[in-house]
């Protein structure tokens, strides 16, 4: 009779189901997003289900060579219940939903971003899990979890100076008269200027607000801007390549270790688009707005923070 019980009870268990099924695929959330869905319970026979429980998990890890420090939070969050018949099963399968409710009070307004892997020195998860308690002459538990990952978007300052330049880097042109190919008109020498347009915050997802600044300098001192009448010589923009540096710091147990990481984010040849076209300005701005070169989008798996190192070749 035991026997028969304990195959009884296997059965049964078999039978039951429960998936976590978001509002939004992929599940990629952001401080302003909440996080809702449906917990759906598929049964074979009717059950009586005394608690539906729904936890936000966040794992910190931080791995240096053999060490390893693991950081776990949990927070339970507020739903609202509802049980209806799934459309197309038997009278005995049930949906149970359970909804995030809070208004405008938004559950992942403190939480750091998801970022790192498994095999990275630094990674923080987010794990949703949702878990089914029954009543009655079966009594037991159903888990299930699903990963989700969350981003910030940071708030921009009001101050932020937006003539911060990332990298500023001077080319040396050597410009011809079209009188003659062996006339050589002297040494012109431009200041190109990188710049981001929100200053050191940048977007996950979102385009890079870069500018290039192009400033002609005096042939004779390389210092100063140069005047009217200067060389009638159209300037383009042949290649372009903006790059994202991470750096990652690991504390554990006394040790440092740090690692350095370069993602290219675009990489353009044989652009050949004309910065200036008039001998008599001095400088000429290209923007995100503008150009549609410059708007490449930031890697969703990336951190929260990096440099932008941006390399214009003339």
């Amino acid at each position: 009779m035991l026997c028969q019980v304990g195959r009884f009870i296997g059965s049964s268990s078999s039978r039951m189901d429960v998936k976590i099924r978001l509002f939004r695929e992929p599940p990629i959330y952001t401080a302003a997003n909440e996080v809702s869905g449906h917990v759906i319970l598929t049964t074979a026979t009717q059950v009586v289900i005394s608690a539906v429980s729904i936890w936000l998990s966040r794992v910190s890890t931080s791995r240096l060579h053999s060490l390893r420090v693991v950081e776990t939070h949990q927070r339970q969050l507020p739903q609202a219940t509802q049980c209806s018949m799934s459309a197309g099963t038997s009278p005995a399968s049930q949906q149970r939903d359970s909804t995030s409710t809070g208004g405008k009070t938004h559950l992942l307004r403190k939480l750091p971003p998801s970022t790192g892997a498994s095999s990275s020195p630094e990674e923080i998860k987010y794990i949703l899990e949702a878990s089914i308690r029954r009543n009655g002459i079966i009594r037991g538990c159903k888990k299930t979890a699903r990963d989700i990952c969350i981003y910030p978007v940071p708030t921009l300052a009001s101050s932020l100076n937006n003539s911060q330049a990332i990298q500023t880097e001077t080319q040396r042109i050597a410009c011809r008269s079209s009188a003659g190919p062996k006339r050589v008109w002297a040494p012109t020498a431009y200041e190109v200027t990188a710049k981001l347009l929100n200053g050191p915050f940048l977007v996950l997802g979102r385009p890079v607000p870069l500018a290039v600044e192009l400033t002609g300098l005096d042939s004779s001192t390389d210092t100063a801007p140069r005047s009217r009448g200067s060389v009638s010589i159209p300037v383009s923009l042949h290649e372009f390549q903006t790059m994202l540096i991470e750096t990652t710091e690991v504390q554990a147990r006394g040790i440092e270790e740090t690692q350095t990481q370069f993602r290219i984010v675009q990489t353009m040849a044989n652009l050949r688009h004309p910065l200036s076209s008039r001998s008599d300005v001095a400088s000429n701005n290209v923007n995100g707005d503008t150009a549609p070169v410059f708007r490449s989008e930031l890697p969703a798996p990336s951190g929260l923070s990096y440099p932008i190192v941006a390399n214009p070749v003339l």
